[in-house]
């Protein structure tokens, strides 16, 4: 069953001299489009070390500082 809620995500590099990390700011929205306040927001990144945030009132999180690869990222309303 599909819970008519969404993650949209925005991907931001940084560069740095011989180690490289990023940033990840992470959008939860509702099937109307409107922002999910509260939203326990979760991130694993490829050295299995997990992050933890709640979403602002406007629905945001941004992770910093983190390093580079793929990374498994989920939401759950608050």
């Amino acid at each position: 069953m599909r819970s008519g809620w969404s993650v949209v995500i925005s991907l931001f590099s940084v560069w740095l001299s011989s180690a490289s990390a990023g940033s990840l700011l992470v959008t939860v929205r509702g099937a109307t489009g409107a922002a999910i306040p509260a939203a326990e927001i979760f991130v694993i990144n490829p050295y299995l070390e997990a992050s933890r945030a709640t979403s602002s009132n406007n629905g945001t999180h941004q992770f910093n500082n983190l390093p580079d690869g793929a990374y498994r990222i989920w939401a759950v309303p608050g």
